[in-house]
């Protein structure tokens, strides 16, 4: 920080070359190497200096965000880790259910001579297919609304350890069962016996 709350040069100028300035000041003004020096000491008396960049604790804050977006990663692709294994264990007894089911109906067939005992037979069979994919339905349908409550569970914990982070805290988790400070060990134990 120079005089008066001006920033140095090479603050200002970080990126910038003395020859990319020429080129700049050439295309507006078609002025030479004095003319960028002198709109370039320009631009910086009259730029304000802005210290948003400068703000305590920005790198810990985006380092504190990268934590929780690991973590909500981290979730998720254990979460795509259980609906793929419940996934392939339910392709699994769909294709054991089947080929029993195969086999039971071929077994039927040889004892059924009439129509109507093969019917009842192929029914029973159709009901059980239709329980079974009713089954596999609810629990796919399960797991993802428990994984969908998990991560909104976490959503609110991130956003509840933001603002305590934002707030001056550390934004560290909680333990959720800890007791409060200066009660006793026997009013948290629940109602005297006596």
């Amino acid at each position: 920080m120079g005089p008066g709350g001006v920033a140095s040069r090479a603050f200002f100028f970080r990126g910038i070359s003395w020859m990319q300035l020429r080129a700049i000041s050439r295309k507006k003004g078609r002025v030479g190497w004095s003319g960028a020096l002198l709109l370039g000491v320009a631009i910086l008396l009259a730029l304000p200096v802005s210290h948003s960049h400068a703000a305590p604790g920005w790198r810990q804050r985006r380092q504190f965000l990268a934590t929780l977006r690991r973590e909500m990663s981290a979730l998720e692709q254990g979460q795509k880790a259980q609906e793929k294994a419940l996934k392939q264990a339910q392709k699994a007894l769909r294709a054991k259910t089947e080929a029993d089911a195969g086999a039971e109906r071929r077994e039927c067939f040889k004892q059924a001579t009439r129509g109507s005992e093969k019917r009842t037979c192929v029914q029973a069979l159709l009901e059980r297919r239709k329980s079974l994919s009713q089954q596999l339905k609810q629990e796919k349908k399960a797991l993802q609304d428990q994984n969908r409550a998990d991560r909104q569970r976490l959503e609110q914990e991130h956003r509840r350890r933001l603002a305590d982070f934002d707030h001056g805290g550390t934004g560290a988790p909680v333990p959720a069962a800890s007791p409060s400070p200066g009660a006793s060990p026997a009013a948290s134990s629940g109602p005297s016996q006596n």
